[in-house]
């Protein structure tokens, strides 16, 4: 059959009757042995003469998962690729085929653990289009169209956990763009709509977090008597409209002594001090709103009122400090 022979068996358990096959490859001077969900799935993805070939070894029992210590049977096959059986667990007698390109990073992240599915196209939330396959910890992409079509990225552990929970692909994340990388003690993944980080250790979950496109403040002019409170509170968005909820927001006033703020959270308290001009705005993720204009009065006349500017509004002041005035 194809590049190699195939003598088939049947099982001499008549209940189970699981097909049985020893095949040689013309590649080395070798007999192997095939057999039961294996062999099954090998015939219906191409068998010996399709993409998977021949094996080239012998099925390896109780491998174990580095996810939940299930084990499996596995077997390689010409061109790196692998099927894989599971021996426990919820996919008992499930048996998946890993490909090449996907083998590789299957193999040199032991969190994803065994596949759990066979390859499949996908849509992301940002209509990229691309084939992943799922695995017990993970998931691996291979992105098939735009800029990165035909880069492959592996998502596993404490972040694909986050990112499993969010909806994965169809998320406000999107695919992955980028393999798990290490900044300032934390572990970090970029996505095509945001990232999830976590500090390994500390025992909290991973974050997912989208990148602030804008923050909005109602920035009407406000006209205020000295003594006025009035408050304000900041809305952060992603490049999709949504709402990004738990980012820290900074306020700033451009002049303390007319305008001082009192900060909770994405809300300030904006307290009129004093009489001349300042300008208020909201920042998240060096983000920064539209700037809202105040302009603060009082009763004629304090000390500098009528300044060209806040610095010799300022100095007024200072010199009524300076010399002891009351």
């Amino acid at each position: 059959v194809g590049p190699g022979y195939v003598q088939d068996f049947n099982d001499i358990n008549t209940e189970r009757a699981y097909p049985w096959a020893l095949v040689k490859p013309d590649s080395v001077e070798a007999v192997f042995q095939m057999c039961c969900e294996i062999l099954t799935l090998h015939a219906s993805i191409g068998s010996f003469t399709g993409q998977i070939a021949y094996p080239v070894g012998d099925p390896r029992s109780e491998i174990v998962s580095a996810v939940d210590g299930t084990l499996s049977t596995q077997q390689n096959f010409e061109g790196g690729h692998a099927i894989v059986l599971h021996q426990g667990g919820m996919y008992l007698g499930q048996a998946f085929f890993v490909r090449n390109p996907y083998v590789t990073p299957w193999r040199a992240v032991p969190a994803l653990g065994f596949p759990i599915g066979q390859e499949r196209n996908t849509t992301s939330r940002f209509s990229t289009t691309g084939t992943q396959q799922d695995f017990q910890g993970g998931v691996i992409v291979q992105i098939t169209s735009g800029a990165r079509s035909g880069q492959l990225y592996t998502v596993s552990g404490p972040i694909y956990a986050r990112y499993f929970q969010i909806g994965a692909g169809s998320s406000f994340l999107g695919y992955p763009i980028g393999d798990e990388l290490t900044i300032s003690g934390r572990q970090r993944q970029n996505f095509e709509g945001g990232l999830i980080e976590y500090t390994p250790g500390s025992g909290l979950p991973a974050e997912a977090r989208a990148p602030v496109a804008s923050v909005r403040i109602d920035a009407a002019p406000l006209s205020l008597q000295v003594g006025n409170v009035v408050q304000r509170t900041a809305e952060v968005f992603d490049s999709l409209g949504n709402t990004v909820l738990g980012r820290p927001v900074t306020w700033t006033t451009s002049n303390r002594l007319v305008v001082q703020l009192e900060v909770s959270g994405a809300t300030a308290t904006l307290r009129a001090v004093g009489p001349g001009f300042a300008n208020v705005a909201a920042v998240a993720d060096g983000v920064s709103s539209g700037t809202l204009r105040v302009t603060v009065t009082s009763a004629c006349c304090q000390p500098g009122e009528g300044a060209p500017n806040a610095a010799v509004q300022r100095a007024f002041q200072e010199a009524i400090a300076r010399n002891n005035l009351t």
